[in-house]
């Protein structure tokens, strides 16, 4: 009689990792297609909504529809995966602005996400995929920190690209009553970056509070920057306040 193999939590973490390198990869051959389309050397120009893709000559928007199949099909892949630790999806909105996240925390301490933000002003947009190792300062420590990196691509007047690397960290003691902290630090230099990119800087801090073991709330203050060659004054994808939530399931 044939036996029903076990899963075991081994299997459960090496297919999570190999599902978070798949999404890396596919961020990283979108921005290699995108840079032979673009003329390094020409002037900038207009910028033009690049995201619809409705004419098939148009390269960037194509690929950008493209990568954001691939990071949805990853995560609703890693959603399918045995119930082994903790997911969570948020928004946060500010008067220009609109940001979505999910993320999902696993037994070995890892943890991945996927983010969505649009600047209406500016007509700019982001999505970013982010990998990070968390866990306990202290072994009874209730400050949690992490440690990774996030890839983001990101479309101002061009489209372009960047590998940041950065953590993050999260303080709520029992003694604060369901009131807590959180931030996160990303930074990529020009060497991380593609096309004219010097630098890209995503920061980000919240006050929290929980609604209930699986939900909070948070008013926070997210900056986004894009520097450029040349000396010029930096595109601020986000630099606002923000209002938002976090379900956890």
């Amino acid at each position: 009689m044939l036996q029903t193999p076990i899963i075991t939590p081994q299997f459960k973490v090496s297919l999570a990792g190999r599902h978070v390198l798949c999404l890396t990869i596919g961020l990283a051959c979108c921005l290699s297609k995108i840079m032979p389309a673009l003329n390094l050397g020409a002037k900038r120009v207009e910028r033009a909504p690049i995201l619809c893709a409705k004419n098939p000559e148009n390269m960037i928007g194509s690929c950008i529809v493209h990568c954001l199949k691939k990071i949805f099909l990853a995560a609703v892949t890693l959603v399918a995966l045995p119930v082994c630790a903790e997911s969570q999806l948020g928004v946060s909105v500010s008067s220009d602005v609109v940001t979505l996240n999910y993320s999902h925390s696993s037994d070995n301490n890892s943890q991945w996400g996927v983010m969505g933000l649009y600047n209406d002003p500016l007509r700019a947009s982001l999505i970013a995929a982010n990998f990070n190792v968390v866990g306990q300062a202290g072994e009874s420590s209730e400050l949690y920190t992490g440690l990774g990196f996030k890839a983001a691509i990101y479309d101002t007047f061009e489209t372009a690209g960047s590998l940041a690397l950065g953590g993050s960290i999260e303080y709520s003691p029992s003694e604060w009553s369901g009131f807590g902290v959180q931030g996160q630090l990303y930074y990529a230099p020009s060497i991380f970056s593609t096309k004219d990119v010097d630098k890209y800087l995503d920061f980000l801090i919240r006050a929290t509070y929980d609604v209930n073991a699986q939900a909070k709330v948070f008013l926070g203050w997210q900056s986004i920057e894009v520097g450029y060659e040349g000396g010029g004054s930096d595109i601020e994808i986000d630099k606002s306040f923000n209002l938002g939530f976090s379900l956890y399931f």
